[in-house]
């Protein structure tokens, strides 16, 4: 396992590794811990996974980070921002693991509309 991992990004969450298992099942890599920036190189965020290329992010979940008012305030202005700059990006809840499908279909129809865009 350790030579696996030699040389990429380790994941911060258990949430975080769980997730890009499932969805590697399913034929869907992603980069952990992708850091993105504006243009003027101001941090934006971190995606928990994503698909550099097509520009397509997933943020992992939980309620332990995003439940009070402020955590939701500030993930909608995240989400703006990034969309703004191109990226599409799904969210991922525990319960969501029990309908992975739809996530699944979430992301491939995020991967598809970039692949029609051009990135």
């Amino acid at each position: 396992m350790l030579e696996d991992r030699m040389g990429k990004r380790l994941p911060l969450s258990w949430f975080q590794r769980v997730a890009a298992e499932v969805l590697a099942r399913h034929g869907i890599v992603m980069e952990d811990e992708w850091p993105v920036h504006d243009d003027a190189g101001q941090h934006v965020a971190s995606l928990d996974l994503a698909n550099v290329a097509l520009k397509v992010g997933l943020e992992c979940q939980s309620i332990e980070y995003h439940a009070t008012a402020a955590d939701v305030a500030q993930d909608i202005h995240r989400k703006r921002t990034l969309r703004r700059m191109g990226w599409d990006v799904t969210e991922l809840w525990w319960s969501d693991l029990d309908r992975i499908d739809a996530v699944v279909d979430d992301l491939m129809l995020a991967f598809e509309r970039a692949r029609r865009l051009g990135l």
